[in-house]
């Protein structure tokens, strides 16, 4: 699975990215996760390899482009990626669900707490039921 991480905060980047680390502890190899450090660093490389990723965790309040703009962006050609924001702000929370976000992550988080959603996201995407046409 692999898993993009965008904040301009490179503290909080890195803590996220260890959560991330955790909820794979049992099997450290079932992952990559990139960070970036600004919604255009992440934008760029997805110019290259659109459907990179399957699942985007986002600072909402970035300068530049924000995580919602990303989010946009990453809409338009993958669906199916699972998208969570993390901010401050939960006052735009019902703008991050117009772009289907899976969750929404407040800070400050507890980490118990965030861990868990990280979790369930991994769980859904594992998980998804596949469908097949016969003819």
């Amino acid at each position: 699975m692999n898993i993009a991480i965008c904040d301009d905060d490179l503290f909080a980047a890195g803590h996220l990215e260890r959560l991330v680390a955790s909820a794979f502890s049992e099997n450290p190899d079932a992952y990559e996760c990139e960070v970036f450090s600004s919604g255009e660093a992440l934008l760029q490389y997805l110019t290259h390899y659109p459907l990179a990723f399957q699942m985007f965790l986002l600072d909402v309040e970035m300068e530049g482009c924000n995580g919602l703009e990303v989010a946009d962006r990453i809409r338009q050609t993958d669906t199916d990626a699972v998208i969570m924001f993390v901010t401050s702000h939960g006052e735009l929370m019902p703008e991050a669900f117009r772009v289907l976000a899976f969750q929404y992550i407040t800070k400050p988080y507890d980490d118990q707490k965030a861990l868990g959603i990280i979790l369930s996201a991994i769980w859904h995407l594992q998980n998804r039921k596949a469908l097949f046409q016969y003819s």
